[in-house]
């Protein structure tokens, strides 16, 4: 199986898809000194979880440096992005790449990259506040539009046409 993340595919068939993947959660809890007795427990909610995701690329089906560069892209952007197994699952939860771990396999004699195997480390990245989310989705979309418009003349009309 393949996985999503984001637009970015990790794999393209059961033979190239994740050989592993890894996920934690975990319970956060405050300990409080007591002055007799064992530290008493407060439970403070959940941390956040992580996946650890471990693939290779060859190329044999991709092009191993273009992906790595499409996932370092991704770690710099520091975007939350969906994570959507091969299977088609999606719990809703968005991570941000924390790591890329890449070890070279095999190059050619020039240099290129024919194989390397990477590991991946996502923390999830919540949405807090819905509203927020939405009105950043809208800022982006605003502006891909108000590009579109500037660069054709047809979608400019349009949108007068609409707009007046």
């Amino acid at each position: 199986m393949f996985a999503w993340l984001g637009s970015i595919k990790i794999g393209s068939n059961g033979f190239t898809a994740p050989v592993s993947s890894k996920e934690t959660g975990k319970a956060t809890f405050a300990r409080h000194n007591v002055a007799e007795g064992k530290p008493v427990l407060q439970d403070v909610g959940e941390d956040l979880s992580s996946k650890t995701l471990s693939f290779f690329f060859d190329e044999a089906f991709c092009n191993p440096e273009a992906e790595m560069a499409k996932l370092a892209a991704a770690m710099r952007a520091r975007r939350p992005l969906a994570y959507v197994a091969g299977g088609g699952s999606f719990s809703g939860a968005r991570f941000v790449i924390e790591s890329i771990d890449q070890d070279i396999k095999r190059t050619t004699l020039a240099g290129r990259t024919v194989r390397l195997e990477s590991t991946l480390t996502l923390v999830e990245a919540p949405i807090a506040d819905f509203a927020a989310f939405s009105a950043t989705i809208s800022a982006g979309l605003s502006i891909g539009v108000s590009l579109r418009v500037g660069l054709n003349v047809q979608v400019r009309v349009s949108a007068s046409v609409r707009i007046g």
